[in-house]
């Protein structure tokens, strides 16, 4: 039993086979860098919101629009919810704005601010690192500010207690900092304060607003008293907000639309849609492919082993018979080579751990999440981290251990042990090697295209030299300076005040038009608009744009109008705000990204705009020399540098729409880059061990006359053929699994055959260079040399 852990043969087979210690230390370090990266990943996306200690005792509420789940109703809503329901114990509302902030230096700094009810620290367990969390927001001027915008705002000074200026002549008071607002679905902000003050960031979703406007505007999170849970009570929630005339219940054709109260616990991790941003959410998606990913690729590295090991076999055959003259059982051996086998995943560990930390600050930029190895030294991530390097160690060990265990020690003598591996074992693991790397390369191919394929999206409006800048204040003053400076820049071709552009879906606008409910998408701005967008005309009715609106195709369809029509019906409803006449049918262009299906579009522009949100426009020439020269205008005139909040070209800012799946591709990529490299060293592996086993048949066919050519087309054919078996599992997998992914997608590519092919090719030619060496040297050897040996 002591020679199991006498180390000292296997340490000098080691020593004397550095490609195979090498081979298989890489193959390992690098899965298992994979498997502690995404391992923290994954702990981190799961531990989301597990902070707060009442988590399971909170809800949420929002809207099922007839299977979209939007998140949030209006803030007024919260009074009459909480006295229908007398198992709420606290509600609170939240939501989030930006605003521009005066410093002690009387610069202008943007900054987020999350509003909420004086609730938030006694439901939430945010930490504080100054002020009472039970009476931190109980006055409407209050103010909770983070560390580090209380030093942009007051210096190096105590923020506790000192004032600062929201709105004009609004002023909050500090009573609260905190340091960090990391681990919840609710975002970190850079303060926190009351819902008080919503009327200055978004008027109509206020309390001081008439009516529900922008209803879906809050997020609406509820307490409910010990052993009460308010799951299955969404019909008493539809009754109520119908009595009390919440849009979404008055509406004609909204029938329906019902309400769904979510545990907070499930929240991170659902389907619902978020407006606001104050809150994120995770993908359970891409936490799963993430895992089965590195699951492959750590099953890769076993195969490559037992590969490797399998191979080796024959170097090692003579010591194991050894031992088993000198009385070994079958299970010595067994147990031998399974702590062999433990010692080598324990190195490559240790290696694969320090390389996890080199790569970690760089997976934390690829997956958008803050990621810390401290997590790692828990003591249950030491326990899960020792019984994996246990499960992998037996499964790595078990297939050698069954070859070496099994020889008899006369066939080693006579020379004959060699000769009579099948390889089954090995061929299945290379085959199963095959497909997953074929499909990852498949995989990537189809992700690569159709990023590619959303990028260059027809969007009906050009973006090319298009900037979008968000004003820091919103009024008519300094917009219209702003404006009126740029457009004299000669690097400017045109520029435009607006509400809202295309990407962002500019506003929604819901109406009850001859009994039905009609949802636009409005975009309003001066006569510029249309022109710096670069959007078309289908028809144009000669009506000056202050007299009337434009329309597309979709709009006239809900409104039952025929294309040829001039008088707009909606003149009434809108107070006049859009005009009388209908100036033309827009064509249609795309509103949002491409998971949004084009619906019914208002465009409407006029000579002044009062308070615009932004400023559409169009450079050319150098962007990069553009930019600078209007963020000079703005710094002027707002006192701040061009808000960096979104992207402000308009080309980054479609390409940060699909951040996540352009994220997904590169991540797909680079396993499948993992995968192909630990698949040629499995080949490379197979390779030895099947010429090693084949030699003396290689000496006979030569004798007898075989070519060095037929001998190698032989080899090669038999390697080839795995090749060949995997494509043909492969390709209905492909099919199967890309077309569920793109499905999602309303704009997409087809898997197309060239697809399938350019996989097959790619892992045939890998193959074939990674055994072309081998097979080469195999074909020429004197086959004397050979026969001799034997």
């Amino acid at each position: 039993m002591k020679n199991i852990f006498n180390l000292k043969s296997y340490l000098t087979f080691l020593s004397r086979n550095k490609a195979y210690t090498a081979i298989n230390v890489f193959g390992f370090s690098i899965s298992l860098m994979f498997v502690i990266i995404i391992g923290l990943y994954v702990e981190n996306e799961f531990s989301i919101d597990r902070m707060h200690t009442k988590i399971d005792r909170i809800c949420s509420v929002g809207l099922d629009e007839q299977g979209e789940k939007v998140d949030g109703l209006h803030h007024l809503a919260i009074r009459s919810i909480v006295k229908q329901f007398p198992q709420i114990e606290m509600a609170c509302g939240v939501s989030a704005g930006q605003i521009v902030i005066k410093t002690y230096k009387g610069d202008n700094v943007q900054s987020m601010a999350l509003l909420t009810d004086s609730t938030f620290y006694r439901m939430f367990d945010f930490p504080l690192a100054e002020g009472d969390r039970r009476h931190v927001l109980d006055t409407p001027n209050s103010a909770v500010l983070s560390r580090e915008f209380a030093r942009k705002v007051f210096g190096d000074a105590d923020p506790m207690g000192k004032s600062f200026e929201l709105y004009k002549d609004v002023r909050l008071t500090v009573t609260g900092i905190y340091d960090t607002m990391e681990g919840s679905s609710i975002i970190p902000a850079d303060m926190v304060i009351r819902y008080d003050q919503m009327k200055y960031f978004n008027w109509s979703s206020s309390d001081d607003a008439t009516g529900f406007n922008n209803y879906t505007g809050c997020s609406i999170f509820l307490l409910t008293k010990p052993g009460t849970t308010l799951v299955g009570q969404e019909p008493q929630m539809d009754k109520l907000l119908r009595s009390i005339g919440f849009p979404a219940f008055t509406f004609p054709g909204w029938e329906k639309v019902h309400t769904f109260i979510l545990p907070f616990s499930e929240r991170y991790f659902s389907d619902i849609m978020i407006g606001g941003q104050h809150l994120k959410l995770g993908d359970i998606k891409f936490v799963h492919i993430l895992l089965g990913v590195c699951i492959v690729v750590l099953l890769f590295s076993v195969f490559n082993y037992i590969n490797l090991t399998v191979a080796q076999s024959g170097y090692r055959a003579r010591e194991m018979a050894t031992r088993r003259l000198l009385g070994s059982q079958r299970g010595d051996i067994a147990a031998k080579l399974m702590m062999e086998s433990f010692t080598l995943c324990l190195a490559s560990f240790v290696i694969g751990a320090l390389l996890a930390m080199a790569a970690l600050p760089y997976a934390a930029s690829v997956l958008d999440r803050k990621l810390s190895f401290d997590a790692f030294f828990s003591p249950l991530n030491l326990s899960l981290t020792v019984a994996l390097l246990v499960v992998v160690s037996v499964i790595s060990g078990a297939a050698p251990a069954v070859v070496l265990s099994r020889l008899h020690p006369l066939d080693v003598i006579r020379g004959t042990y060699r000769f009579k591996g099948r390889m089954v074992m090995t061929r299945v693991f290379m085959t199963v090697q095959y497909v997953i790397t074929i499909l990852l390369v498949a995989a990537s191919i189809t992700m690569t295209k159709q990023v590619q394929h959303l990028l260059a999206m027809p969007l009906g409006y050009e973006t090319r030299g298009l900037m979008n800048i968000w004003l820091s204040k919103v009024d008519s003053l300094h917009a219209a300076n702003f404006i009126r400076e740029v457009r004299r820049l000669p690097c400017v071709q045109t520029a435009a005040l607006a509400m809202g552009s295309p990407m962002d879906r500019g506003n929604n606008n819901t109406i009850e038009y001859k009994g039905k409910t009609i949802s636009f998408q409005v975009f309003y701005g001066d006569s510029c608009l249309m022109k710096v967008l670069g959007l078309k005309v289908d028809r144009d009715n000669g009506v000056n744009y202050n007299d009337g609106v434009y329309y597309n195709r979709a709009a006239m369809a809900e409104l039952g109008l025929p294309l040829t029509a001039r008088a707009n019906p909606l003149y009434q409803l809108y107070n006049g705000t859009m005009g009388k006449q209908i100036c033309g049918i827009v064509k249609d262009f795309h509103v949002g990204d491409a998971f949004t299906t084009q619906g019914p579009v208002l465009v409407k522009m006029i000579d002044n705009v009062y308070n615009p949100w932004n400023v559409l426009i169009r450079v050319k020439g150098d962007e990069k020399e553009a930019y600078r020269q209007i963020n000079a205008i703005y710094n002027n005139i707002y006192k701040m540098d061009i808000p960096d909040t979104y992207p402000v070209f308009y080309e980054e800012f479609v390409k940060s729409m699909y951040e996540d799946i352009i994220r997904l591709k590169d991540i797909v990529t680079m396993f499948a880059a993992v995968a192909i490299t630990i698949s040629i060293l499995g080949l490379l592996a197979m390779s030895t061990y099947f010429i090693q086993q084949r030699r003396r048949e290689i000496a006979i066919r030569k004798v007898f006359g075989s070519t060095n050519r037929q001998i190698y087309i032989r080899l090669m054919r038999a390697f080839m053929t795995y090749v060949a078996v995997a494509f043909v599992i492969a390709v209905p997998l492909i099919y199967y699994l890309m077309n569920e992914w793109l499905a999602s997608y309303s704009y997409r590519i087809s898997v197309s055959w060239w697809i399938y092919l350019a996989a097959g090719l790619f892992c045939f030619i890998i193959s074939f260079l990674a055994v072309f060496a081998q097979t080469v040297r195999a074909s020429n050897a004197n086959p004397v040399k050979y026969i001799k040996d034997e």
